[in-house]
């Protein structure tokens, strides 16, 4: 199931047909536990990501679409790496379950990975060992935090999922990608220390016509 959705799911990244992408994606975040008061958890409802929604609907040929210099690979998750999917298929990958089932003349990939994590100042960008093989992870920067500092995290991705459905000639019809991450952590505003729990979850839902 890993191969396959390697094979196929990588090669739609280079896809040179004509294909229109439908897309809704985005970040829903809430904060479980914030210290500091009301004032720093306005500041941080505000800070943190609830953009969730339809994105444009691009026409692509030969891997580029006719406007906004967009590409099909850039638009698809991982979109700083021509492929997307590096899940290894052997050994130890990360991966909880993959399985495998008819859907119309094609099949249905189910790719559930187990929890991942990163530690430290730069936990907030750093790439998680396997779930960063499969999917967009946090790449937050010190100004994204703005006005908070952050002095220390710890991001857990906990039930990272894909579901992807493919035709009979291989070429992805569906995809739908979530990625939710438990950050805590401490973060400093002004003189004040204060201690965070939020979780944030990423969905990419794609349509694909040819």
């Amino acid at each position: 199931v890993i191969e396959f959705y390697n094979k196929y799911g990588n090669a739609m990244k280079a896809y040179k047909g004509k294909v229109t992408v439908t897309k809704k994606s985005g970040t829903t975040s809430t904060i479980k536990k914030i210290t500091g008061g009301k004032i720093v958890e306005g500041l941080a409802l505000k800070m943190l990501p609830n953009d969730y929604q339809d994105r444009p609907t691009y026409t692509f040929t030969n891997g580029k679409s006719d406007r906004d210099n967009r590409t099909l690979s850039s638009w698809l998750p991982r979109d700083y790496s021509p492929k997307m999917s590096e899940i290894s298929p052997t050994g130890s990958n990360g991966v909880q379950s993959a399985t495998c089932v008819a859907s119309g003349n094609g099949c249905k990939i189910t790719i559930v990975m187990n929890d991942d994590s990163v530690a430290g100042a730069d936990a907030l960008s750093a790439k998680p060992k396997y779930v960063s093989k499969c999917m967009d992870t946090l790449n937050l920067s010190a100004k994204d935090l703005e006005p908070f500092v952050l002095e220390n995290a710890n991001v857990n991705y906990t039930g990272c999922k894909i579901e992807a459905v493919f035709n009979a000639e291989g070429l992805l019809t569906k995809l739908d990608v979530t990625t939710p991450a438990n950050i805590t952590g401490k973060l400093k505003y002004k003189a004040l220390g204060i201690n965070a729990d939020v979780v944030g979850t990423y969905k990419g839902n794609y349509t694909f016509k040819y």
